[in-house]
């Protein structure tokens, strides 16, 4: 029996609602929920090998089937994690490293796994790399693996799937649901790097030559915080929507044009809508996107995707099977309207989605992976990503499969760049000769 203990890291979400992981994501973003529904789900699919624990700010609102104890930072949960006896300490890394985690693990020798909801910084991932205690760095999507495989970090890196609960999408409703045929619906949280702007811009291209087209917005600013400011439109900063949404979707009185609904923050409820849309759309421009879970959920309701070919969702989406990918806001007009003109190809890619959805991101799927991760590792080894390598094209990734040879044999010996690395020095530069530029 192995014993994990696992952070969630929920200050800024005090009144959600986690105690039921079994009925879906309760409105809130899917690392948070995430951080709890896989400790539950390993309780639910292989308990008799692991025993889960959770360490949060807010332990009122969890599943009352596992054991939680309150703690108020990532250092504390890990030195309680210690204190507990857990074999393995499981955190969400952030970008950059927060509050010297690594140098408290190393100080408190607590063997510790971080999963990577975003991809940290080089320094980071270098500082990984030569801790003694964190062991593994899970990459929640296929693209985010290959994209950090020439890097220092490689023998560490392993790849397991974000997971969702394909039934929890279906609880309220017989297997076939009709779709209103002209209905798309965004999901994600209304910030810039979530790329709703993008889909804001393309809306009217839709109109034009769909005019009875409707478009249901679910997700707020406010799924990273309660307490977080909002515009008019009552759904995202007052910049962003000042200058990114009310000029494409409203009229010149900064009213809503009617074929726009903007539902706000929405638990459970929200895969009834999804499951009726003809068209499902998250992050046209696939900034941050690790492993898209809006994109898997729509895909788990039978819902195309379209979205923007780009880092995770190459891998979240696949294009004419799953979804529909392209670049840029013409792209994605283009191919709302493909949908929308042909209700053969929505339940093509809706039943191909679905069928995805279930054998490799259900959480029946996922759970045994991170057994297997947690076996692996009581022998100093991380599980090899199965098949082949895809979306060679894209990203400098054939140049990153060249570095690795190097990074691999020269980069043992002294430092050696990954292409991550020269891509953020070559922006420096840049950005500096900008700046002198406009200067003179």
């Amino acid at each position: 029996m192995i014993k994990i203990a696992v952070f969630l890291d929920n200050r800024h979400i005090p009144s959600v609602d986690f105690r039921n992981p079994k009925l879906g994501n309760p409105g809130t973003g899917a690392c948070e929920y995430l951080h709890v529904a896989i400790p539950y789900f390993l309780h639910e699919y292989c308990r008799d090998n692991i025993k889960p624990i959770i360490l949060a700010p807010h332990i009122a609102q969890l599943p009352p089937e596992l054991e939680a104890y309150q703690v108020s930072s990532v250092t504390e949960a890990a030195s309680k994690a210690k204190e507990l006896g857990a074999r393995y300490f499981v955190f969400r890394p952030r970008q950059a490293e927060e509050e010297n985690i690594l140098d408290h693990i190393d100080k408190i020798q607590m063997p510790s796994i971080g999963r990577a909801a975003l991809t940290p910084h080089a320094p980071h991932m270098r500082k990984m790399a030569s801790s003694r205690y964190f062991k593994s760095l899970v990459c929640v999507g296929r693209e985010q693996y290959d994209f950090l495989i020439d890097t220092p970090l490689k023998p560490k890196l392993a790849y397991i799937d974000n997971g969702v609960h394909i039934d929890s999408c279906w609880m309220d409703s017989s297997d076939e649901v009709k779709k209103d045929p002209r209905l798309v619906v965004f999901m994600g949280a209304l910030v810039p790097v979530k790329g709703f702007h993008q889909l804001a811009e393309a809306w009217p291209k839709v109109l034009r030559q769909f005019p009875d087209a409707k478009l249901s917005v679910i997700g707020s600013v406010k799924m990273y915080g309660d307490d977080l400011s909002v515009g008019p439109l009552g759904v995202a900063d007052g910049h962003y929507e000042r200058e990114h949404i009310i000029p494409h979707l409203c009229d010149d009185q900064g009213r809503i044009h009617p074929s726009v609904t903007f539902h706000g923050q929405m638990g459970r409820g929200k895969y009834d809508l999804i499951r009726k849309a003809a068209v499902g759309v998250v992050n046209p421009t696939g900034q941050t996107e690790t492993c898209c879970v809006s994109a898997v959920e729509m895909s788990a309701c039978k819902t195309p995707v379209v979205t923007g070919a780009y880092y995770a969702l190459l891998d979240t989406v696949l294009h004419n099977q799953t979804g529909l990918l392209g670049r840029g806001v013409d792209d994605l007009a283009r191919n709302i309207c493909a949908c929308l003109a042909d209700p053969a190809l929505i339940k093509k890619l809706g039943e191909g989605g679905y069928q995805r959805a279930r054998s490799q991101y259900d959480f029946s799927a996922v759970a045994p992976r991170w057994v297997a991760l947690f076996e692996a590792l009581r022998t100093d080894q991380t599980p090899t990503p199965p098949g082949k390598i895809q979306n060679i094209r894209y990203h400098f990734k054939a140049l990153r499969l060249i570095n690795y040879i190097f990074q691999s044999s020269v980069g043992k010996y002294m430092f050696w760049p990954s292409v991550f690395e020269a891509q953020v020095w070559a922006h420096s530069i840049l950005k500096r000769i900008k700046s002198l530029k406009e200067q003179r």
